[in-house]
């Protein structure tokens, strides 16, 4: 309905498919919003975000109804995005992908530019980034990628390697570990419960369901870093024979 009331569903639901980002973005979130905000999705910012140090940015927040607050596919100038959180102290954008990548990219590379000589990325994050920081004001900025987790880690790592946001925190949330989050929550409410319900159903069916019996420490292994892999060796050589050894005889070892 959110997706259809913004124009993103086509009046004939031609473009209407169950591989449509928006749809799942308006469904997702749309829902929330019926949910108090310290119920809901602020349990899912502070458990699901990576960086883990990001969630900080929403434990003071203590809000309950917060439909006001959300904004869906704002858009100025050069970008839309595709949610987007305004709160006392912070901003907070949510670019929201399902099957597929980025809708741009260049090759704008700031790792090792000196400042002045940064270049000014056309990807898609960087231009939300502008975005995202030109309605914050002077609050907290944040910018989230919401993805599925085999494409999450590594368009994030990527767009730090290249240092293409600045003056922005930045991190990613997966649709896995949302669903593990809504599958833990308890509420207090049937109707609160019928919600939750619902979503976590809708992801189900979207596909975001993977085996959770292991939690490592940390969420994935970092390439640039080396690992050790310590194990204690059960093995013993034995030579005994029960028939003397003589010179001048030929002898055969088997195994």
């Amino acid at each position: 309905m959110i997706a259809e009331i913004h124009g993103k569903i086509r009046g004939t639901g031609s473009n209407l498919t169950e591989r449509l980002e928006d749809e799942l973005t308006g469904n997702f979130f749309g829902n929330m919003r019926y949910l108090p905000f310290n119920k809901g999705l602020k349990r899912i910012l502070t458990a699901c975000i990576y960086p883990s140090s990001l969630s900080s940015l929403f434990d003071n927040l203590d809000k309950m109804e917060w439909a006001e607050n959300i904004s869906f596919w704002p858009k100025e100038k050069e970008a839309e995005i595709d949610v987007l959180l305004t709160f006392d102290n912070i901003v907070a954008g949510i670019e929201v992908k399902y099957q597929s990548g980025l809708s741009s990219d260049d090759s704008v590379n700031n790792s090792e530019a000196l400042p002045d000589d940064e270049e000014e990325s056309r990807q898609q994050l960087a231009r939300e980034s502008r975005l995202v920081k030109r309605l914050a004001g002077t609050g907290d900025k944040l910018l989230l990628l919401l993805a599925d987790e085999s494409s999450a880690h590594s368009i994030y790592a990527e767009t730090v390697r290249r240092q293409l946001l600045s003056d922005i925190r930045f991190g990613y949330i997966t649709w896995q570990k949302i669903l593990i989050e809504l599958q833990s929550m308890t509420v207090d409410t049937p109707f609160e419960a019928v919600i939750i319900g619902d979503l976590t159903k809708l992801l189900v069916r979207k596909g975001f369901e993977r085996f959770n019996g292991f939690t490592p420490d940390i969420p994935y292994i970092d390439s640039s870093l080396w690992w050790a892999f310590d194990y204690k060796a059960d093995v013993t050589f034995g030579f005994a024979v029960d028939k003397k050894i003589c010179g001048g005889m030929h002898y055969e070892f088997g195994y």
